[in-house]
Formats: C-alpha cells, structure tokens, sequence
C-alpha cells in the first residue's frame, strides 16, 4: 500500500486484493485474474480502450477481490 499511496495522485493506477492470497497468486484462477486486470488497466490508460473499463468496475471483480 505504501508503494500505491507514494504514487502521485493523477497517475493512472489500481489496487486489486485477493482474499487469502500472499503478494504471488497461487493458482491458475488467481494468475487469469491478475492478467485480466492489469490488461484491461493497461488498455484503458494506456490505448485509451473505454470498453476496457468494464472489467476495472468492482461489480465485475469476483466475491473475494476488493
């Protein structure tokens, strides 16, 4: 979190948690769910995809990630 909160405010950025996952995801599931978000960050921020903002909406983010 310090590493995030030290970024300055009008950088684009995103925190994704994971219940019950160490700072490495641990399985399949979590790697798929891990390039699914920083993909669609990269795209919305950087190739200016707005589509690619639905899967940064916490409505489309399984039970267990905040």
């Amino acid at each position: 979190m310090r590493a995030f909160d030290s970024l300055p405010a009008d950088s684009p950025r995103a925190y994704l948690e994971v219940a019950a996952m160490g700072h490495t995801p641990s399985s399949p599931d979590d790697v798929a769910l891990i390039v699914r978000n920083a993909s669609g960050l990269f795209r919305y921020c950087l190739q200016h995809d707005k589509t690619a903002s639905g899967v940064l909406e916490r409505s489309a983010a399984p039970a267990n990630v905040t």
